[in-house]
């Protein structure tokens, strides 16, 4: 038997949890003598998401310290990281851990703070998969592939399987879907302007993901609630991918999005994708091909008009992206390169745990580490170092590096007793015109032992 040790920061019905289940339900027909379990870092899981994994198989194990997980490790033939900056994660890896193989699955593309692929990272570990192409061009990897042959892709499938039976259903009118993250942390921050700008009649734009309370906001603000249907979490997505015409799934520019299992299924589904082209979308979408990529808001805008005006084309680009759908998101090929990596590891001894190179004593000295050369406005602050710079940088901080997962927000709760965190909200929140809430983190640094001088 061969027992992998998954470690994922949280189990929920994101896509994360639902690519690993998906992998190692197929893995189990390549292969039935590989046993999988997983340790959450975040103890808190919803019942409904424990029955899912057990489904799959898979058994949770839910150590009660940090020495109960070291025998965890020790047990394990492989330990496989399903990496994303989170505050727990990086305690982890912090942490003195025994002798291991250790597989990084990172499901971000690693380019913009606060989600970040980091040279330690990929120097403490024996192997990594990245869930984008994209991401085999960072400067991290670079270095390392040509030297250790220790990099290759490995998508994160959706299970396709799940929209075998759909079919499009005549609707009214024509509709614009999006489905997944709805907020500002990782759709456009245009994205109701863009979408209010296109000048056809009779158009809807259809909304499914949860936190979508700030687009609704924007929406009311703007006077064009009217335009859009804001669904929440939608579990049964075929029966709205059936009345979609155009997946419109514009995202941040500084987004950290890879494999998108809701736009792998809405290409599927035959709905041609309008992305932007930038990050790991220009890797899953070919233009004019299975869908249009572009350039700028006022392109995304001009390409739903043209979707809507040029009906055959629609159709013609949503037949191509399904077939490209079925040829290249398959879970055998994801599958068969975790086999491949696993008798590579296994080729080879345990090695000693060699951690992250930083020496770090506090919260905020690890926030700033896992941004790796993206963190130097931060450590600038720390060491008091060009600090109207710095905190001018700190303050101007994108809507993804702050409130996103592994953005500064995160780790202040995380950890509410570092002075330092509690000033960086402060700056932010400042710069935001949220004077108040400002003074209140700002107070709060100085009864935490931060030198006021500081915050002038």
């Amino acid at each position: 038997m061969l027992q992998i040790l998954h470690v994922i920061p949280r189990l929920s019905n994101a896509g994360p949890t639902r690519t690993l289940l998906f992998v190692t339900q197929y893995l189990a027909q390549i292969n039935p003598s590989i046993v999988h379990s997983i340790i959450s870092l975040d103890k808190n899981i919803h019942p409904f998401v424990t029955l899912r994994v057990k489904r799959a198989g898979v058994n949770i194990i839910k150590p009660k310290d940090l020495e109960a997980t070291k025998k965890e490790i020790y047990k394990a033939d492989i330990v496989q990281i399903h990496f994303w900056n989170n505050p727990l994660m990086y305690e982890f890896l912090l942490s003195d851990l025994p002798p291991m193989r250790l597989l990084f699955w990172f499901k971000i593309l690693g380019y913009h703070a606060p989600q970040v692929i980091t040279e330690d990272l990929v120097n403490c570990s024996d192997y990594c998969l990245v869930s984008s192409p994209a991401s085999l061009d960072l400067p991290c990897f670079q270095n390392v592939n040509n030297q250790d042959n220790k990099v290759s892709f490995a998508l994160s499938p959706a299970d396709l399987s799940r929209l075998k039976n759909i079919r499009s259903q005549n609707h009214e009118g024509f509709n614009v879907g999006y489905i997944g993250t709805a907020n500002f942390t990782k759709i456009h921050p245009q994205f109701i302007q863009m979408s209010c700008n296109v000048d056809r009649n009779n158009l809807k734009f259809i909304v499914c993901g949860g936190n979508d309370r700030d687009l609704k906001q924007v929406a009311d603000e703007q006077g064009v609630s009217d335009r859009f249907e804001f669904h929440g979490y939608v579990d049964k997505i075929c029966e709205v991918l059936e009345t979609i015409d155009v997946f419109g799934y514009p995202l941040s520019p500084d987004n950290y999005a890879t494999s998108e299992q809701a736009l792998q299924e809405a290409m599927y589904a035959q709905i041609p994708p309008v992305v932007f082209n930038y990050g790991g979308m220009n890797s899953l979408v070919k233009h004019q091909e299975t869908g249009l990529l572009v350039n700028s808001e006022s392109e995304y805008t001009q390409a739903i008009e043209f979707l809507y005006d040029n009906p055959e084309l629609r159709l013609k680009l949503g037949k191509q992206a399904q077939e490209y759908a079925q040829e290249h998101f398959q879970p055998h090929k994801t599958a068969q390169t975790m086999v491949d990596v696993y008798e590579r590891l296994m080729s080879q001894p345990k090695n000693i745990y060699q951690g992250l190179s930083d020496n770090i004593d506090q919260p905020c000295e690890g926030f700033a580490s896992s941004l790796g050369e993206k963190g130097e406005p931060f450590w600038q602050s720390l060491q008091g170092k060009n600090l109207d710079i710095a905190h001018q940088k700190i303050a101007q901080a994108s809507n993804v590096a702050t409130f996103a997962e592994g953005g500064i927000f995160q780790y202040r709760n995380s950890y509410p007793t570092d002075p330092y965190l509690r000033l960086w909200t402060g700056l932010i929140l400042q710069h935001q015109g949220r004077v108040e809430q400002a003074q209140k983190e700002f107070q709060n640094a100085i009864d935490l032992g931060l030198d006021n001088s500081l915050i002038n």
